[in-house]
């Protein structure tokens, strides 16, 4: 995680991000969290930088995201439920964007 987030570079982004998936495949909840959350912010540019993972760049996943942040939730994770929370406010206010009439 440090490495991500631009505090350890001793450590490639590729590296670190595989030693998090790696983590998060044997039950790791902190790495569940994490990898989740980058799955489904990972276009989401300020929403990366307030989290200090300006250093790699991630591709978007919402549902392999989704995933990891519910299966941290039912753990207990309570961060990981706000994530999840943040990221259906999100999707649901695209979807009304992509709803509402267009005024030309």
């Amino acid at each position: 995680n440090l490495a991500l987030q631009n505090r350890n570079r001793l450590i490639s982004c590729e590296q670190a991000f595989n030693l998090l998936k790696k983590l998060s495949g044997n039950g790791y909840v902190p790495a569940k969290r994490t990898l989740g959350f980058l799955y489904a912010f990972a276009d989401d540019d300020p929403t990366l930088l307030q989290n200090n993972y300006d250093r790699c760049n991630f591709i978007k996943n919402v549902t392999q995201g989704s995933k990891l942040l519910m299966e941290a939730m039912l753990t207990g994770d309570t961060t990981a439920r706000r994530m999840l929370d943040d990221l259906n406010a999100q999707s649901q206010q695209q979807k009304q964007l992509q709803d509402s009439p267009t005024n030309p």
